[in-house]
C-alpha cells in the first residue's frame, strides 16, 4: 500500500466532508478511524474503529457503501470494509479521539466561521444530539444527496418535476414501478424517443428514486458517449480490470443514448458484458435512446435480443397541454410566475421540453435583470431569437425516400400507400405532409416532387404544399405531428437505419 491507514483515511474524510453537512460529518463519520489495511490478492481489507455500536449502525445503513466506494477510488482496488467497536470511548470532541489526531483542520478543509474551528467544542456532538431523530434524518438526507451526485445525476430530475400526460404515461407508470421494485418490474427498461420528450428525466427520476428508498444501492448514470470514452482512456490507461470490476458491481445501470453505440465493436462487447453482468446479479438497467432496439444498425445481436426481450416503450411529443404544464413547472422550479396566457403561447411555438425550459430562464432573465415586463411582445421577442437557433440546430440534410419513410413510420402508414393513389383523410394527410417537407427542405422542383409519389402532377404537388402551409399557423395538431417529423430527421438517421411500414 502506497498509504499508511491514517492518510487514506484523511483523503476519505476530505471527500465525504465536501458532500455532508458539517454537522453530519462530525457526527458520524469524525470521530471513527480507520485503523488497519491490509492488501489480500486482488483486494483491500479496511478495518474501521468507531467509538460506540450506533456508530456502527448507522454506518452499516447510511454510510458503508459511500465509504468503500471512496476507498476504492483512491487505492484503486476493490474494497471490503470491517467494522467494529475501538477500545476507547465517544470524545467530548472529535480531536480528543485516540486514534484521530493525524486528520487535521486543513486536510478536511471545512467551512467554519474565521473565529471557530471546525473542531471547538461549542459546535461539537453532544451524545443526546447524536442520537436525536433529527440528526439521523439529517444524516439519511445528506448521503442520498451524496448518492446522487456521486450517480451522476440531476437533483431537479425527479417525478415531481416530470409533467404527465397520454404521450408519456406509460413510461412514467413503468418508471414508478421500477423505482419501486429494482430488478424485479420491467427488467430491462428501455425508453425511445425524439430530442427533449422527457427521457433522460424520467429515467433519472427512477434513479433518484431507488437511492432515497435505499441509500446502499450502488448506482452508475452515463451517457453512451461517456461510456464510450471511459473504455477508450481505461485501454489507454491500462485499467480496464478496475473499470469492469467497478461497472459490472453496481446494482442498477442507466446508460443514456445508446444509440451512440452503433458500429462501435469494443464498446458493444463491453456493454454485453456489464449488461449480463448486473442482469445476473438481479440488477436494473434502464437504457434510452433515440430510437427502438431494432432500429439501431449496425447493433450486435446478442445485445439486441436481449434489449427486444425487456419493455420498450415509445414517448412521443408532448401534446400542447402537457407542453403548458411543463412550462409551469419549469417556472415554479425557479420560483418564477408566469400568467396561464403566457404559458400557453409558449407552449404553441415549441415543441421540445428542454427549448421550453431555455425559453423560461430567458424570460425569467430578461424580467428580473432587465427588470421588463412579462408581456406577450417580450415573448415573442425571445421566441424569435430562439426560433432562429432551432433553424440552425434541426436543418435536415434527409433525402426525398428518408422523409417519406419517417413519414410511413409516424403515422403508421405503408409506404406504398403514401406513395400510391389512395385518397382516405389518414393517407392523404401524410403524403401532404411528406410534400410540404421535401420542398420546404430540400427546395426540389414541384414536378419532381411529383415524381416520388407514383408521378402525381406538379399542381398536386403545389396544393399539398400551400394545404399545409395555410393549415399550420392554426392547427396546433398539426405543428406538433410536422416538429416530430423535423426532430426525427435532424437527427441524421442513414435511409438504410429506417425501417418504413412496407
Amino acid at each position: 500500500m502506497i498509504y499508511s491507514p491514517e492518510e487514506l483515511w484523511g483523503k476519505v474524510c476530505a471527500e465525504l466532508a465536501a458532500n455532508l453537512s458539517q454537522g453530519v460529518f462530525k457526527t458520524w463519520i469524525f470521530p471513527n478511524v480507520l485503523s488497519d489495511v491490509q492488501e489480500v490478492e486482488d483486494k483491500v481489507i479496511c478495518t474501521i474503529e468507531s467509538p460506540t455500536s450506533f456508530h456502527i449502525s448507522i454506518i452499516e445503513k447510511s454510510f458503508k457503501a459511500a465509504i468503500t466506494d471512496c476507498i476504492s477510488a483512491i487505492v484503486e482496488k476493490p474494497v471490503e470494509l470491517k467494522l467494529k467497536v475501538g477500545d476507547f470511548t465517544l470524545p467530548t470532541t472529535p480531536h480528543k479521539s485516540r486514534k484521530a489526531t493525524s486528520i487535521d483542520q486543513q486536510s478536511l478543509e471545512l467551512n467554519v466561521p474565521e473565529n471557530q474551528t471546525a473542531l471547538d467544542e461549542p459546535s461539537s456532538p453532544t451524545v443526546a444530539s447524536l442520537f436525536s431523530q433529527a440528526s439521523i434524518q439529517q444524516a439519511g438526507e445528506d448521503l442520498v444527496d451524496y448518492k446522487i451526485q456521486q450517480a451522476g445525476l440531476n437533483k431537479n430530475y425527479t417525478f415531481d418535476t416530470f409533467a404527465v400526460s397520454s404521450t408519456n404515461e406509460m413510461a412514467h407508470a413503468a418508471a414508478v414501478a421500477v423505482s419501486q421494485n429494482p430488478g424485479k418490474a420491467y427488467n430491462v427498461l428501455f425508453l425511445y424517443g425524439g430530442v427533449g420528450v422527457g427521457k433522460t428525466h424520467l429515467m433519472q427520476a427512477v434513479g433518484q428514486n431507488i437511492l432515497k428508498n435505499n441509500q446502499n444501492f450502488t448506482m452508475i448514470y452515463r451517457t453512451g458517449e461517456e461510456f464510450m470514452n471511459e473504455i477508450v482512456e481505461a485501454i489507454q490507461t491500462k485499467k480496464t480490470i478496475q473499470m469492469k470490476q467497478r461497472y459490472r458491481s453496481v446494482q442498477i445501470l442507466l446508460i443514456d443514448d445508446i444509440q451512440f453505440m452503433a458500429g462501435k465493436r469494443a464498446m458493444q462487447e463491453e456493454f454485453f458484458h456489464t449488461f449480463n453482468s448486473v442482469l445476473k446479479s438481479r440488477g436494473q438497467v434502464i437504457l434510452t435512446s433515440d430510437r427502438p432496439p431494432h432500429e439501431i444498425s449496425p447493433l450486435d445481436d446478442r445485445i439486441q435480443s436481449r434489449l427486444e426481450g425487456g419493455l420498450s416503450i415509445d414517448i412521443q411529443q408532448p401534446s400542447f397541454e402537457l407542453r403548458i404544464a411543463i412550462v409551469l413547472i419549469k417556472a415554479k422550479q425557479i420560483q418564477f410566475s408566469i400568467p396561464m396566457d403566457i404559458a400557453q403561447r409558449i407552449a404553441s411555438a415549441i415543441t421540445s421540453t428542454r427549448k421550453l425550459e431555455g425559453i423560461v430562464k430567458a424570460l425569467h432573465s430578461e424580467h428580473v435583470l432587465r427588470h421588463k415586463p412579462i408581456t406577450h411582445d417580450l415573448v415573442q421577442e425571445i421566441l424569435r431569437q430562439h426560433q432562429v437557433t432551432d433553424q440552425k440546430q434541426e436543418k435536415i440534410y434527409a433525402k426525398p425516400l428518408e422523409i417519406i419513410k419517417t413519414i410511413s413510420n409516424q403515422y403508421h402508414i405503408k409506404l406504398m400507400d403514401i406513395k400510391g393513389p389512395k385518397r382516405s383523410k389518414p393517407i392523404a394527410n401524410a403524403r401532404h405532409i411528406a410534400m410540404y417537407l421535401i420542398k420546404h427542405h430540400l427546395d426540389l422542383p414541384f414536378a419532381e416532387i411529383g415524381r416520388y409519389f407514383g408521378d402525381r402532377d406538379h399542381t398536386s404537388v403545389m396544393h399539398a404544399v400551400k394545404k399545409i402551409e395555410e393549415a399550420l399557423p392554426a392547427n396546433e395538431e398539426l405543428r406538433t405531428q410536422v416538429q416530430a417529423v423535423r426532430t426525427s430527421l435532424s437527427g441524421g438517421v442513414p435511409t438504410e437505419q429506417i425501417t418504413a411500414y412496407e
